[in-house]
């Protein structure tokens, strides 16, 4: 067994294997060229789309042109990942406030100390 439980690696199985099943499932991004201009209308609105333009699938070509001007470097670099997805968070913060207990707000000098001399401690 290897560190921590685990199997040792079989010496016939590449060390890339690894990453290319991490890889498997995901959603390919629209299709790049040299320069913007290079990209065809439909992949331009789809990248309008995955930065969150507003009415990106039905702007015309210069339009899309100019607004994804701004995300040029990350559309044409053929390694960087696909952009997150740019929709509003699920909750709110006063939602996660009202998850934490009352007393977890209210300050100790005391606890503090003591877990300030524990973080040197360790």
């Amino acid at each position: 067994m290897g560190r921590g439980g685990q199997q040792p690696r079989a010496e016939s199985q590449p060390h890339h294997v690894d990453a290319v099943k991490a890889t498997v499932g995901r959603r390919e991004p629209p299709a790049r060229g040299d320069t913007l201009e290079d990209i065809d209308t439909t992949s331009l609105s789809k990248w309008g789309m995955l930065y969150g333009i507003a009415g990106a699938e039905t702007m015309a070509r210069q339009e899309l042109l100019a607004a994804l001007r701004p995300h040029e470097t990350g559309i044409l670099d053929k390694y960087a990942p696909a952009p997150a997805p740019l929709a509003p968070l699920p909750f709110k913060m006063k939602d996660i406030i009202s998850a934490i207990p009352k007393h977890c707000f209210k300050r100790c000098l005391w606890t503090s100390c003591m877990h300030l001399a524990s973080d040197i401690v360790t």
